[in-house]
């Protein structure tokens, strides 16, 4: 069985036709790539990104993200596939970047479930007094 990051980078990588090899290439490429990235070019690479467990990503998705109507803004659901946000963030991005905002220290990637998990919150930390 093929995991959401596995599903959603192929998705990817179909229209990265330049780029061959295997994920430890496309990972090089994108990691050498994504910095002087910008618009389209910067969301589809931050969207691959994602999909190596790449968390810091997410605000150029969300901040890149094509206008309704553009057939690239769909890859913007490989957020709601890779992290637990009960949020859509195609539908509203803000709520995605509050639940993120919220979560963020304790999501953890797991390259088995090719997904991000919520760590539980920390029990033994007690308030003083």
């Amino acid at each position: 069985m093929s995991s959401p990051a596995r599903e959603w980078r192929d998705t990817v990588r179909r229209g990265m036709s330049h780029v061959s090899g295997d994920d430890d290439a496309l990972l090089g490429f994108l990691e050498r790539s994504y910095p002087a990235a910008r618009g389209l070019e910067r969301y589809v690479m931050a969207v691959a990104l994602l999909t190596f467990g790449r968390l810091d990503t997410v605000e150029a998705i969300l901040a890149e993200m094509p206008p309704v109507g553009h057939p690239a803004r769909i890859l913007a659901r490989a957020i709601d596939a890779l992290l637990p946000t009960n949020a859509n963030a195609i539908a509203d991005p803000a709520a995605t970047r509050a639940w993120l905002d919220a979560h963020r220290d304790r999501l953890r990637w797991n390259e088995t479930d090719g997904r991000f998990h919520l760590d539980p919150p920390d029990k033994a930390r007690k308030l003083p007094g």
